[in-house]
């Protein structure tokens, strides 16, 4: 008996076989690699912080476990957001520390964080 052969992309079968939760304080629901975050909470990010989530993504960085310093940052800024929406602030301020300890990586000067 011959064996059918399939063609599966490699994002397909690399999603499909690692559990990833959302990242929102609290959240089990469970999303692809590649997000940061189930639906719901996304939409409680801001615009503005979600368009650097998205610009700053490398593709294949939920595979490799290399993401930036840069998508770091705003990242844990992301998660802050929404648990300051969801009333965690202990939650939110942990995630602000994150979020200022990887810019702190990626400052030429130590402690002054990066111009823009």
């Amino acid at each position: 008996m011959s064996q059918l052969a399939l063609s599966i992309p490699d994002d397909l079968v690399v999603d499909l076989a690692i559990e990833h939760l959302c990242h929102a304080a609290g959240c089990s629901r469970r999303v692809q690699p590649r997000f940061l975050m189930c639906y719901e909470h996304w939409w409680l990010v801001s615009t503005n912080t979600r368009a650097a989530v998205d610009r700053l993504c490398r593709p294949g960085q939920w595979r490799d476990k290399r993401p930036s310093a840069d998508y770091m940052v705003v990242a844990h800024r992301a998660i802050s957001e929404v648990a300051l929406f969801e009333h965690r602030e202990d939650d939110a301020r942990s995630h602000e520390v994150a979020s200022q300890r990887w810019l702190e990586r990626t400052s030429p000067t130590p402690g002054m964080g990066r111009r823009r």
